[in-house]
C-alpha cells in the first residue's frame, strides 16, 4: 500500500515537472502573439493655418503685386485643405485683377526646421483691362449731294472680364517658432475663359507668406 502511494506521488511530481516547461512555453507564445498583434496608438495633430501672402508677378506684360491670404484645416501636419484669395495692389494703366478659390497643399517635413509643400489653387476671378477699340463715324452734309465720309478713330476702354484660374505652386518653408513658419514659393497662373485676355493675365509668380498654425509644432 505504501508502495502504491509512493508511485502515485512520483507520477504527480513527474507530471508537475513536465507541465512547468509546457506552461512557460504557452505563456511565452501568448506573449509573442500579443506583441505581434498589438496596436500602437499615436496622437494625430490637426489644426488650422492662416497665412498672409504676397505675390510678385506679371499682368498684361507688366510687373504687378498681389496681396492675399490663405488658410484652412491641416491634417497631421501633412495635408492642407482650405481656400485663398488675392487682390492686385498696384494699377497698370488702369488694370486691376482679383481671384480666389479652393486650395490644396501636400506638406512635407512640416515640423522640421526646413519643410516643403506642393499645392494648387482652383477657382475664378475678375479683371479690368484697358482695351483698344475703334469707333466709326459718318460725316454727312444734308446740303451736299456728296456721299457721307466715314471716319475711324481709336480709343481705350476698361473692359471687365471674368475668368477661370488654376495656379500650382511649390514652397520651401523655414521654422521661425513652434507654430510659425516663413514660406517662399514659385508658381504659375493658368487662365481660361477670358477670351482674348488669357495670355495677358497668366504668368509665373513668386510668393512670400508667413504661416501661423494652431496645431502644436514639434
Amino acid at each position: 500500500m505504501a508502495t502504491l502511494q509512493t508511485i502515485r506521488r512520483l507520477i504527480a511530481v513527474s507530471l508537475c515537472l513536465v507541465g512547468l516547461p509546457l506552461s512557460a512555453a504557452a505563456q511565452q507564445a501568448a506573449s509573442s502573439q500579443s506583441g505581434a498583434g498589438s496596436i500602437t496608438v499615436e496622437r494625430v495633430e490637426n489644426g488650422f493655418v492662416l497665412a498672409p501672402d504676397f505675390k510678385y508677378t506679371e499682368i498684361d506684360h507688366s510687373s504687378a503685386k498681389l496681396a492675399g491670404v490663405y488658410g484652412g484645416w491641416v491634417y497631421d501636419h501633412t495635408l492642407l485643405l482650405g481656400a485663398a484669395g488675392y487682390w492686385q495692389t498696384n494699377q497698370i494703366a488702369g488694370s486691376r485683377m482679383s481671384y480666389g478659390g479652393a486650395l490644396v497643399k501636400w506638406l512635407v517635413q512640416d515640423t522640421e526646421p526646413v519643410g516643403f509643400s506642393l499645392g494648387a489653387l482652383v477657382g475664378g476671378g475678375e479683371t479690368r483691362l484697358p482695351t483698344t477699340v475703334s469707333f466709326v463715324s459718318f460725316d454727312h452734309d444734308a446740303h451736299d449731294n456728296m456721299p457721307p465720309v466715314m471716319t475711324t478713330q481709336s480709343g481705350t476702354l476698361l473692359v471687365r472680364e471674368q475668368f477661370f484660374v488654376f495656379e500650382p505652386e511649390a514652397d520651401v518653408s523655414v521654422k521661425l517658432a513652434r507654430q510659425v513658419r516663413l514660406a517662399v514659393g514659385v508658381g504659375y497662373r493658368v487662365i481660361g475663359g477670358a477670351f482674348n485676355a488669357n495670355s495677358r493675365l497668366q504668368g509665373a509668380s513668386g510668393s512670400v507668406s508667413l504661416q501661423f498654425f494652431t496645431a502644436p509644432g514639434k
